[in-house]
């Protein structure tokens, strides 16, 4: 008995040391050449760097983040496949979506988060508010006569929407849109008065002047677009909403591989071109490893099902 002991410590000690001996793969769970796909790849690159083996990025976009997280959590915990999924799967959806096949806490053993980016809030320049606080108080006025266009109920966009209407009062009319580019050309053409975007994508119309960006989501003004305002700025502190990404692994996957990975990923993450990816396409790199990032979990599924439940929101339309 004690020898079958010291030889299984010995064979686990050996598989310590040798992971990884074989390519690991990381399922996104978003389209190939989407922000978060082309920020994986990058780091996907530095990361087989330093672990000796291939990291494959394997695509599972669908249902907002969900058939990619699903996939995940079924692998097998043997540190070989990992999940890259965003916030709108791990905080958000579980509160809207009754038949997940995943529970985001019990399913996974978390990483290492990799960055978060906010919305911009556009508004059409004909419209008769130029400013966060006169978009208020034509509200206030005019309830109703506000519509803004998101991508979809449980979205960022239309969350930190309804959270706006929350603090202040308004009503806006929720417009949802399939594409992102349907919804910048109504925007343009004043079909409707309000959108919420990733700053990058309306660049060119927020620098030509044909869309007024009046508030971001962010904590701190982005270096990217420096004369544009937080909420929290404005007066609206807890509007800081932030979509966040976050690589996973199944529950069950050995603490030592965790580890290792996330110490990896942490390294990895300091490489010039990774940081310049994020910075350049208005995130923020953020470093939560497998101890910090449970709490941080936490105060966002609380936060998002307070938010919800406030709202009334439910996949049946609000």
């Amino acid at each position: 008995m004690i020898l079958a002991a010291l030889l299984s410590m010995g064979t686990t000690g050996s598989s310590a040391e040798e992971y990884p001996t074989r390519p690991i793969t990381i399922i996104v769970s978003a389209g190939a050449g989407t922000t978060g796909d082309n920020g994986i790849r990058i780091l996907a690159r530095f990361m087989a760097a330093r672990l000796g083996q291939p990291v494959v990025v394997e695509n599972k976009p669908g249902a907002a983040g969900i058939v990619g997280t699903e996939a995940g959590a079924r692998a097998k915990p043997d540190g070989y496949t990992l999940t890259f999924t965003y916030s709108t799967a791990m905080a958000v959806y579980p509160w809207l979506h009754k038949k997940l096949t995943y529970d985001p806490v019990k399913s996974f053993a978390p990483v290492h988060t990799t960055s978060q980016s906010g919305l911009v809030m556009l508004v059409n320049p004909q419209r008769p508010y130029k400013s966060l606080s006169e978009l208020i108080e034509f509200g206030k006025n005019n309830p109703g006569k506000i519509n803004y266009g998101s991508l979809g109920i449980g979205t960022g966009a239309h969350l930190t929407a309804e959270l706006l209407q929350l603090r202040t009062g308004i009503k806006m009319e929720h417009i949802v849109y399939k594409l992102g580019t349907a919804m910048l050309a109504d925007l343009l053409a004043g079909v409707i008065d309000a959108a919420f975007d990733q700053p990058n994508t309306p660049r060119p119309h927020i620098e030509s002047g044909r869309l007024r960006a009046i508030a971001m989501t962010h904590k701190e003004r982005l270096p990217t677009f420096p004369d544009i305002p937080t909420f929290a700025e404005l007066g609206l502190p807890d509007i800081d909403m932030t979509n966040w990404g976050v690589i996973v692994a199944p529950a069950g996957t050995p603490r030592h591989i965790v580890e290792k990975l996330s110490a990896v990923i942490a390294d990895a993450k300091k490489e010039r071109e990774v940081v310049d990816y994020y910075k350049l396409g208005d995130s923020t790199v953020i470093d939560l490893d497998y101890n910090a990032f449970p709490a941080f979990h936490a105060a966002e599924l609380k936060s998002y099902k307070e938010l919800i439940e406030k709202a009334g929101i439910t996949l049946d339309g609000h």
